[in-house]
């Protein structure tokens, strides 16, 4: 692990910020922007506590005391349910990558819409024992993200509340599927079937292209 410090902060009379991140999953040019929207919100006012949580991207951090003053940033470990904080931005970093080269695949980069972790999504019985996966996604509302994330056998009724649960999306991924998290901030009226890994979206009962040399195109030719 790596870290590194805000060095703008003081001035406001604000402890300086530091961030933990893995080099070999995040690059280097995001934990710079990190640093340099936190200098920013400070800039413009904003206080930031230990215990305070903020949200970025999909993933909600937790402000905590450091060292000599200074405050650092902790981010779920993506791992354990329930939820712990460590001391990283590896994961949030590294997803809103993820999910924003996703969103640049097909065009809708102008789009993002970001529900939190602790936000609800639909889900069925049945998923998490199947290799394909069907995500579809409604309008958010509240702490809904509008997301139905199932999986993809038409032979199981998602018309039947029977076979249906809600659940937080960090359980759906930290329990059943990670592979979901790129296409987390898709927006509503975007429909994704993954199977095998290759993943295939419509809108509109429209199948989107991938871009040629983007991140979805990439993911296409490894399979």
């Amino acid at each position: 692990m790596k870290r590194a410090t805000t060095t703008g902060c003081g001035k406001y009379s604000h402890p300086e910020i530091s961030v933990a991140y893995d080099p070999d999953q995040v690059l280097g040019s995001d934990v710079n922007w990190l640093l340099e929207w936190l200098e920013a919100e400070v800039a413009d006012g904003r206080k930031f506590f230990p215990d305070e949580t903020i949200q970025l991207g999909w993933i909600v951090m937790k402000i905590a005391a450091f060292r000599d003053g200074i405050l650092k940033v902790c981010e779920l470990d993506m791992k354990a349910f329930p939820a712990r904080f460590i001391d990283s931005v590896t994961n949030t970093l590294a997803h809103l990558r993820f999910q924003k080269m996703t969103s640049e695949s097909i065009g809708v980069e102008n789009e993002l819409v970001f529900s939190s972790l602790r936000d609800s999504a639909i889900t069925c019985t049945w998923f998490g024992e199947h290799t394909g996966v069907f995500m579809n996604r409604l309008s958010p509302n509240d702490s809904d993200s509008g997301w139905f994330i199932g999986c993809d056998d038409k032979n199981h009724d998602h018309q039947d509340s029977n076979n249906l649960l809600l659940k937080s999306l960090y359980e759906l991924v930290v329990v059943y599927e990670q592979s979901i998290i790129p296409y987390l901030a898709l927006p509503p009226g975007i429909s994704v079937h993954v199977c095998n890994g290759i993943p295939i979206l419509h809108r509109k009962d429209k199948e989107l292209a991938i871009r040629p040399n983007s991140y979805l195109a990439a993911l296409l030719l490894r399979k």
